[in-house]
C-alpha cells in the first residue's frame, strides 16, 4: 500500500499544507463551512496565495508536469514506496 502525507497535488509539491484537505469522515459540512470560512479571511488568504507563489516559482513556467513528476518520485523514493 502507497503512504503519502498529503493528497492534494499542491501539498504533495509543496511537501506542506498549502490547501486543506478534506477527505472521508473530515469531508462535512462543519468542516467544509470552516475550511471556507478561513480563506476568506485576509491573513489566510494572503498565506496560501503566497504558497502559491511559491510554488509557482518551484515549477516554472515551463515543464511543470516533468519537474512534479520527478518531485512525486523523489517523494515515492525517499519513503521507500517504490
Amino acid at each position: 500500500m502507497v503512504t503519502t502525507k498529503f493528497i492534494s497535488l499542491v501539498n504533495i509539491i509543496m511537501d506542506k499544507l498549502v490547501v486543506k484537505e478534506l477527505i472521508q469522515s473530515g469531508l462535512n459540512k462543519k468542516n467544509l463551512l470552516f475550511a471556507l470560512t478561513s480563506i476568506l479571511d485576509n491573513t489566510e488568504r494572503e498565506k496560501i496565495l503566497n504558497n502559491y507563489k511559491q510554488l509557482k516559482s518551484r515549477l516554472g513556467e515551463q515543464g511543470a508536469s516533468d519537474k512534479v513528476a520527478n518531485l512525486i518520485i523523489t517523494d515515492l523514493i525517499k519513503s521507500k514506496t517504490i
